[in-house]
């Protein structure tokens, strides 16, 4: 079968999920990532460790862009090597810019992202 991708973007997507398939394949055991426990919640018996976007500095006040802190939460859910791993959005307005959550991840599958809040897209074009 030969594929043929016509446009930049189209390579350019194509390339990514060659990139996040392979990530998510290999696994980053033996990428020397840790764990940082002391931002975990307490896990329940047999649930995931859940990873609260805002004990990694979001804020839900609808104006502070909280990308970084989801990123954050994300990467620690990621590489969290123990137990399944949820990354959870409380109550509240968050805004965030556009990003893409990536591995290598050590978490056992699935990772669960959950909004019990709203998130909203950031208002900045660039």
């Amino acid at each position: 079968l030969e594929l043929l991708i016509t446009t930049a973007t189209g390579r350019a997507l194509f390339l990514l999920g060659v990139v996040f398939l392979s990530c998510t394949l290999i696994g980053a055991s033996s990428c020397g990532f840790e764990t940082r426990r002391s931002l975990l919640l307490p896990v329940p018996k047999n649930g995931p460790a859940i990873f609260d976007v805002t004990k990694f500095g979001a804020v839900a006040d609808d104006k502070t862009d909280n990308i970084d802190a989801f990123r954050a939460a994300w990467g620690e859910a990621c590489r969290n090597s123990t137990t399944q791993a949820k990354v959870l959005i409380p109550a509240g307005t968050f805004r965030a810019a556009q990003t893409m959550f990536a591995g290598p991840c050590t978490s056992p599958k699935p990772i669960t992202i959950e909004v019990i809040g709203t998130v909203k897209a950031s208002t900045d074009p660039s």
